[in-house]
């Protein structure tokens, strides 16, 4: 459904931090001068810009404040649970300013990811609050052939760390992900290993997922190396080592690589993480 926003007047925004109790948030990656520009009707979303944007890109953060509430009553219904509240500011992320730079946040949950920077769309308002309502989407039954998206390459990671928590290890994990071939999905996977139907497999991991007391903050949200480790009584730097293959292998798990790749590039972490310290001379052969 389309929802067309119409322009508002500019209006002068207020500096960050002129209100009360106001403190400018820190963000991802943004780091000049924060101005505050409003807050939603229902005080859920503070919105703020980049001054040197001008007036398109002022123009861009009140259609975002008049439209934050509808973004966030659409989250809440995605997640079937109530958002806490968010900063948002707009600017030309990666220099862009067409809506192109994305968005960002540093984590799933409202304690750390409550700092979103949005990139700016001139002429484009509704692109902006598309790029603030991304939310957790669906690669459980669909893949995307790449581990350069951060959306599908991190709901794999956590989905199969999901399912590692639930007792499935990962070589066996991993031969089923091989047998379903580059058309496989993490559904199929889920079908396979639990014997239940694949369609069973998303919402059982959003169940999990909105379980979790602090959301998903890393690659291993359920705790599945951590736990392993310690059972294993695995010194820090095995630990570590078993950690970068973990992430490697889910990396390439989730992007269907061939089973040769997945074997290659845990090799490859392996080689990266020995010593190259070189002997003393006094030690080299005659």
């Amino acid at each position: 459904m389309r929802h067309p926003l119409k322009a508002s007047p500019p209006a002068k925004p207020a500096r960050a931090g002129k209100r009360a109790g106001m403190a400018t948030p820190t963000w991802p990656s943004y780091q000049d001068v924060s101005q505050l520009v409003g807050t939603s009707p229902s005080g859920r979303v503070t919105v703020y810009v980049d001054p040197s944007l001008g007036a398109p890109g002022l123009q861009n953060a009140q259609d975002l404040v008049n439209d934050a509430d509808r973004v966030a009553t659409d989250n809440d219904t995605l997640f079937s649970s109530a958002g806490g509240p968010v900063s948002v500011i707009v600017f030309a992320l990666d220099g862009r300013t067409d809506g192109t730079g994305g968005a960002d946040h540093m984590g799933c949950d409202y304690q750390t990811g409550a700092a979103i920077e949005v990139c700016a769309s001139f002429g484009n308002s509704a692109r902006v609050s598309a790029l603030a309502q991304d939310g957790m989407l669906d690669y459980v039954n669909q893949t995307k052939d790449t581990d350069q998206d951060d959306d599908s390459t991190g709901c794999g990671m956590a989905f199969i760390s999901w399912l590692i928590s639930q007792g499935y290890g990962l070589d066996g994990i991993a031969q089923a992900m091989v047998s379903l071939g580059d058309n496989g999905t993490l559904a199929d996977l889920y079908a396979d290993l639990t014997s239940d139907a694949a369609a069973n497999a998303w919402p059982s991991f959003q169940a999990a997922v909105q379980n979790l007391t602090n959301g998903v903050t890393s690659d291993d949200p359920f705790g599945a190396v951590a736990q392993a480790t310690s059972q294993l009584h695995l010194s820090p730097s095995t630990a570590a080592l078993a950690g970068r293959l973990f992430a490697s292998i889910l990396a390439d798990l989730s992007a269907t690589r061939p089973a040769q790749e997945v074997l290659g590039n845990a090799r490859a972490a392996l080689c990266t993480s020995r010593s190259r310290r070189l002997r003393p001379s006094s030690m080299a052969r005659q």
